[in-house]
């Protein structure tokens, strides 16, 4: 029935790619390390929190479609800190609900017009693009190597170097992803497009 549907849509798809959820954790490499109970101090943790290239849009048929790629041109792009929330930097209108929604009940669409009164009227999907190089390092090598996002406010998809790793859409849950294969020691590349 919603085989034609965006991911977003869907109401079968929670995730694509992801990992069984779990208790967060970080790997030590040593007892001393890990009793500082300070996630820095470990030499398997990179965090990529911190100025991110960022692309909005009012709705999804206005997203670059091929922003994810290694040689995009990301120079006018604004830079936004990440974790964030965009509306807070200035970008969309922020909605602020004590119980309901913000968009029409129309499952599986979450695009379809409101009433004109209506906060999302005028934007009702916007789409926020992520772009950051980061650096792998070296000793990583032949270590499974994963990406953690603690809490997208929405439906997001995934790019590691170029290449769709997966997509998930539970709202300020943690998503994981197991990025081995994809990345390499050395210059690497992560995308994220983030469907409101």
């Amino acid at each position: 029935m919603f085989a034609n549907a965006a991911d977003w849509e869907n109401e079968q798809i929670l995730h694509i790619n992801t990992e069984p959820p779990r208790a967060t954790f970080i790997p030590f490499a040593t007892v001393a390390q890990a009793l500082e109970n300070n996630c820095s101090n470990s030499p398997f943790y990179l965090s990529l929190k911190g100025k991110w290239k960022f692309n909005w849009v009012g709705n999804p048929e206005e997203c670059p479609t091929n922003f994810f790629e290694m040689n995009f041109d990301d120079s006018s792009w604004e830079n936004i800190d990440v974790p964030s929330n965009w509306e807070m930097h200035g970008f969309g209108t922020p909605i602020y609900l004590g119980s309901g929604y913000p968009f029409k009940i129309d499952p599986p669409r979450v695009t379809s017009e409101p009433p004109t009164n209506w906060t999302a009227f005028s934007v009702r999907d916007p789409v926020g693009s992520y772009r950051r190089a980061f650096e792998l390092p070296k000793d990583w090598n032949g270590r499974r190597v994963f990406i953690h996002f603690d809490g997208v406010s929405s439906a997001f998809y995934l790019w590691i170097n170029s290449t769709r790793v997966g997509f998930s859409k539970d709202s300020r849950t943690p998503a994981e992803f197991e990025i081995t294969r994809f990345v390499h020691p050395g210059a690497n590349q992560v995308a994220v497009q983030v469907f409101r």
